[in-house]
């Protein structure tokens, strides 16, 4: 998957990024993740600049962070992370905080919070439940199908990591 967001009053943009599905996406209107030392409980929505700016989806997954050629002009990683994304549409995501007090002639038309390209997350139990619930899936490595709960990594006794991949793809790497 690839993911750029562009320069808006919401946020300064972020350029192409590229990301390794490792889960089914979440899609909702929101998310209430914590923030900040207080670990504060905030609704986060996509944002996009139609309109001169308004509220969009916003998705959540686990991804691979991939890094670019040049890790020094594109802003990911310099090595593959791995950890849950949180977007939104072109325009990145908001973070709705009553609390923020908006800067006037800059994002004082916008909703109090501030805005993000992403949101980068170590720890999945940060999210809701229901957010959970559709990560803790996985997709096969080797034709990208969701698979069940019940699914395991498939070893194949190498000493290598496990790889989860789907019964007919499995039969393939034998």
């Amino acid at each position: 998957m690839e993911l750029y967001v562009k320069n808006t009053s919401n946020c300064e943009g972020l350029p192409l990024q590229t990301f390794e599905e490792l889960s089914p996406t979440w899609t909702g209107e929101r998310v209430i993740i914590p923030f900040g030392p207080e670990m504060r409980r905030l609704e986060v929505v996509g944002w996009t600049d139609l309109f001169t700016g308004r509220p969009c989806p916003v998705h959540v997954a686990r991804v691979r962070w991939l890094p670019h050629e040049r890790p020094d002009i594109s802003g990911g990683p310099a090595e593959p992370l791995e950890g849950v994304l949180v977007w939104g549409g072109n325009s990145g995501v908001r973070v709705l905080d009553d609390e923020v007090e908006p800067v006037e002639g800059v994002n004082d038309h916008l909703p109090p919070g501030w805005g993000r390209p992403v949101v980068w997350i170590e720890d999945a139990t940060d999210l809701p439940l229901e957010v959970r619930d559709v990560l803790a899936r996985h997709l096969c490595e080797g034709c990208g199908a969701e698979l069940p709960l019940s699914a395991s990594p498939y070893y194949t006794g190498e000493g290598r990591p496990g790889s989860w991949l789907c019964e007919e793809c499995a039969d393939v790497a034998e």
